[in-house]
C-alpha cells in the first residue's frame, strides 16, 4: 500500500471511529460529560497520529540510508571541504573555536525529539559558555512532512526581524499542534511586525534562502533530518568538520563529542574523526 493510501485509511478510520462511537450513545449524556470524553478521544488521536509520522519518518529514513532496524537515520558523509557557515543561523561567541551544525526540519518529530531534549543543555553548557558556536540550517523534507516548508519559510521571515531563535523554540516546542494559522500566531507571540511578517510569508521572497539550505544539505550527502557535523574554525567562518552524527541522540552523546574535539584542540592535535 502506498504511504499516501495508508495515511488516507487511517484518516476515514478515525471519522468512522468517532461517528461510531457517537452513535452508540443511546441517551444524550450530560455536555460537560460530553465535551471531556471528546477531549480524550481527540488527544487519542493526536496521540496515535504522532506514532504514525514517527513510524513514517523511521521506514522513510530507513529508505534513505539509516541504519537497518534502527529509527536514526544514518551518519553524513565526512565533508572533504571546509564548510562556510555564513549563510548559516548562528548562535554563541564569534571568537568560539568548535562549532555545532545542525541540518534540520521543523516537522521531524525526531528534530523536534532533539530540540526539546538536547539541544537546550548544549545551549546550557556550551553556546552560553562561549565554548561553542552553533549553526542552524533548514532542510525541510516535503515528502514526508507536507508543512515542513511552511515552517521552515515562518522562521526565515523571523529572521529578517532578528527573531530566528524564538520561532525556532516556538515551532519545535509542539509540532503536532501547529494548524492553519499557527504560524501567525507565533508570530505575534515572539514580537513579530503582523504585517511584514504575513507579507513575507506569502511573497516566497526567502524561498531563495531555503533552497540554499537545502543545495547544502545535499551537497554534503545529508539525506534525513536531524543531522550534525562538528567542526573546527579555520578562518573567515570557514570549518573545518571533524566529526558527524545523526538522529535524536541523548545529550551524553553530544557532550562526549563536543568534549573530545575540545581536548583535541588544547592538545594541538588533529580532532580524530
Amino acid at each position: 500500500m502506498k504511504r499516501r493510501s495508508f495515511w488516507a485509511v487511517i484518516a476515514v478510520g478515525m471519522v468512522c471511529f468517532t461517528a461510531g462511537w457517537s452513535a452508540r450513545s443511546k441517551s444524550a449524556p450530560p455536555a460537560t460529560d460530553l465535551a471531556g470524553r471528546m477531549d480524550k478521544l481527540e488527544s487519542a488521536q493526536r496521540d496515535l497520529l504522532r506514532q504514525l509520522q514517527q513510524e513514517d519518518h523511521r521506514i522513510w529514513s530507513v529508505e534513505n540510508g539509516a541504519h537497518p532496524g534502527g529509527s536514526e537515520p544514518a551518519l553524513p558523509q565526512m565533508p572533504s571541504e571546509l564548510v562556510s557557515i555564513t549563510q548559516a543561523h548562528l548562535q554563541g561567541a564569534a571568537t568560539g573555536e568548535m562549532v555545532l551544525i545542525e541540518f534540520s526540519d521543523f516537522q521531524c518529530p525526531f528534530c523536534a525529539q532533539y530540540a526539546r531534549d538536547t539541544y537546550p543543555l548544549i545551549k546550557r553548557d556550551f553556546i552560553d559558555t562561549g565554548i561553542l558556536r552553533y549553526a542552524f540550517w533548514n532542510f525541510p523534507i516535503d515528502r514526508l512532512h507536507p508543512l515542513a516548508t511552511e515552517l521552515a519559510t515562518g522562521s526565515e521571515c523571523a529572521a529578517r526581524e532578528g527573531r530566528f531563535w524564538e520561532m525556532h523554540d516556538r515551532l519545535f516546542e509542539n509540532p503536532q499542534s501547529i494548524r492553519e494559522g499557527s504560524l501567525a500566531e507565533f508570530g505575534r507571540i515572539i514580537g513579530l511586525n503582523p504585517l511584514a511578517f504575513s507579507s513575507c510569508l506569502r511573497s516566497g521572497e526567502v524561498k531563495a534562502k531555503i533552497n540554499s539550505d537545502m543545495a547544502t544539505a545535499r551537497r554534503l550527502g545529508i539525506t534525513a533530518t536531524p543531522a550534525f557535523f562538528i567542526g573546527v574554525v579555520e578562518h573567515n567562518s570557514m570549518v573545518r568538520v571533524v566529526k558527524r552524527l545523526a538522529g535524536a541522540q541523548p545529550y551524553p552523546v553530544f557532550r562526549g563529542a563536543i568534549e573530545l574535539t575540545k581536548s583535541d584542540l588544547k592538545t594541538s592535535v588533529r580532532p580524530r574523526s
